[in-house]
């Protein structure tokens, strides 16, 4: 299995409130030798679900409501 580390810069941005913020994520890329490729996400080592889909997306700091993010930019 190949590894590769990296950040992903992700934007959100609150279609209720307006508030807009960026968050890196750390990333690990995993491919098996079979050709599956999975991304694992942490913030400060600690897991999370992926930013970029309902399930991982956080709250509005300023109204609560939850923002799915984008892909601002990704680093190796």
């Amino acid at each position: 299995m190949n590894a590769d580390k990296g950040i992903d810069v992700v934007e959100f941005a609150c279609a209720h409130c307006g508030l807009s913020w960026t968050h890196e994520y750390e990333v690990v890329r995993c491919a098996t030798s079979s050709g599956f490729e999975r991304e694992c996400f942490s913030i400060h080592d600690l897991p999370v679900m992926p930013p970029y889909s309902w399930e991982g997306a956080p709250e509005c700091a300023r109204c609560g409501h939850w923002v799915v993010g984008k892909l601002a930019m990704r680093r190796s």
